[in-house]
């Protein structure tokens, strides 16, 4: 009978080296979702600021938000481009409701997820020392803006704490903005 020099691999060996391999897939995976759901937050952000700044514009001369609403702001085309599909606002995770006053308007962005929803929530919107905002409501919670809020004031209408607290595990979550 002739002798064979040839060795192979363990069962044992084979097992740690798919087991290695199997957690760099998962690690990386979670990893790159992480970066999309941040891209995609840092999207919503940009929306966000762009549809409070095309309201502000379009309807100062007014005087009133009366015709701020999804509709309106379609048929003059003052929404931009990419957030509107089928005759209708939307943003990266979901939908948009812009919601008309007399002396203030409301923007509403849901489907979020939690750390969407977070990020969003605790976002500064003091600009040249002061803020158009009014409220958040994060899930039925309603924070208010500090009146007359300052650049070097750094208080928030929401905490971080408060924020993780008001939105909710999943893809629930609605927030809604109020400007004057």
């Amino acid at each position: 009978m002739k002798e064979s020099n040839e060795r192979g691999y363990t069962m044992t060996e084979v097992i740690g080296v798919l087991s290695i391999v199997g957690i760099l897939i998962v690690s990386m995976s979670m990893l790159v979702n992480g970066m999309f759901i941040k891209y995609k937050s840092n999207r919503v952000q940009d929306q966000i600021v762009s549809l409070q700044k095309v309201i502000n514009q379009r309807f100062v001369a007014d005087g009133n938000y009366r015709n701020a609403k999804n509709s309106q702001l379609i048929k003059e085309d003052v929404v931009p481009r990419d957030m509107v599909y089928r005759d209708d606002i939307v943003q990266t995770f979901g939908a948009v409701k812009v919601s008309p006053g007399n002396i203030t308007f409301k923007i509403e962005f849901s489907e979020l997820p939690r750390m969407a929803c977070i990020n969003l929530a605790i976002m500064s919107w003091v600009s040249q020392d002061t803020s158009d905002l009014v409220s958040v409501t994060v899930n039925k919670d309603k924070y208010e803006w500090p009146k007359n809020a300052k650049s070097e004031d750094y208080s928030m209408p929401i905490t971080t704490i408060q924020a993780a607290k008001s939105c909710k595990r999943g893809d629930e979550n609605v927030i809604e903005w109020e400007f004057q």
